[in-house]
Formats: structure tokens, sequence, C-alpha cells
């Protein structure tokens, strides 16, 4: 009955170094609200099609006062034309 529980511990005390250096070899996971953008910056919507764009990368336009950003010069020009 001790041989078992013996090989009960170290059975498992294999198991967890396994899943440890498991874990060291995985890339780190990414949290939900991280961004695409990777340097912490604002995503924002562009009004035609939905997209989110890193703003650094958005096309920009203000109409009445107002800044969008857009994913493409095509959504800028079917905004504007509305």
């Amino acid at each position: 009955m001790i041989r078992f529980l013996w090989y009960l511990l170290v059975g498992f005390l294999i198991l967890k170094l396994i899943q440890a250096l498991r874990g060291m070899l995985k890339p780190p996971r990414r949290s939900a609200n991280q961004d695409l953008g990777g340097k912490g910056e604002k995503m924002v919507r562009d009004p035609q099609c939905g997209t989110y764009v890193p703003q650094s990368e958005a096309l920009s336009e203000t109409v009445a006062g107002k800044t969008h950003y857009f994913c493409s010069p095509e959504c800028r020009e079917k905004f504007l034309s509305k």
C-alpha cells in the first residue's frame, strides 16, 4: 500500500514538472482587452464597414466638426458620398 502511494506521489510530481516545462515553452497568452495594434494604442471603428483599425493606421476625415476614422480610401469615399 505504501509503495502504491509512493508511486502515485512520484507520478504526480512528474506530471506537474512536465506541465511547468510546457508552460515555459508556450508564448504568453493575450488578454481579451489587448488590441492588435501592438503599441497599446486606441482602436477606432470605421463608420462605413464597421472594421476596427489602430488609430495610427486609420485614415481620418473631419465632417461637421467630428473626426471619423476609416480602414481604407474606398470606405472613406463611400461615407463621404452619402
